[in-house]
């Protein structure tokens, strides 16, 4: 499994959390030339039909922008605070007229993962959260060492991705009687 490699600019999409260091902040501008982003960006373009999603690539992007910390305290051990920020310019379906259309996704967040075992502890268990730091992050575990980054930046994408975009709200619907028919 790789890791961090700094001089590529690159994470990996599963971090082995021993092999990252303590204390020391590394920062990471990803785009779709990292194999695992441009999984990501194709599955954003999925719906589009006109073209595959592989053709799609060369006018869509998807950039992720990342702080990782590894820090450490005696009720937690080693933790992984992420800092992250996610751009995505895609290609989807109008829901209203069924038109592909260009849609964009904007995006900061904030993630802590706590080793699993806390999440079987009582105090984690309803828990979504975690102040830390001053500022809250995202609760997430990880287990065997590894950290499931790939997975959880896809997790905070679709949470947040506009799950019904409107192409032109005043457009006539297809099944529209008359062309001001703009009712649902």
């Amino acid at each position: 499994m790789t890791n961090i490699t700094k001089e590529e600019n690159q994470i990996s999409e599963k971090l082995n959390i021993s092999k990252i260091p303590l204390n020391v902040t590394g920062f990471y501008s990803l785009n779709k030339e990292q194999d695992w982003v441009k999984t990501l960006l194709l599955e954003l373009n999925e719906k589009a039909e006109s073209n595959s999603p592989e053709k799609n690539l060369a006018s869509t992007e998807l950039t992720i922008s990342l702080e990782v910390t590894k820090s450490f305290k005696p009720e937690y051990n080693e933790y992984l605070l992420i800092r992250g920020h996610i751009t995505a310019d895609y290609i989807t379906i109008c829901v209203r007229t069924l038109e592909e259309m260009n849609e964009r996704l904007e995006l900061s967040f904030n993630s802590c993962f706590l080793h699993e075992r806390f999440e079987k502890d009582e105090a984690f268990a309803e828990q979504l959260e975690i102040f830390e730091k001053d500022e809250m992050y995202e609760l997430y575990f990880y287990s065997k060492g590894v950290i499931e980054l790939a997975r959880m930046i896809h997790e905070v994408i679709y949470l947040n991705i506009n799950q019904y975009p409107i192409k032109d709200e005043t457009s006539p619907l297809p099944w529209a009687k008359s062309e001001t028919d703009t009712e649902q």
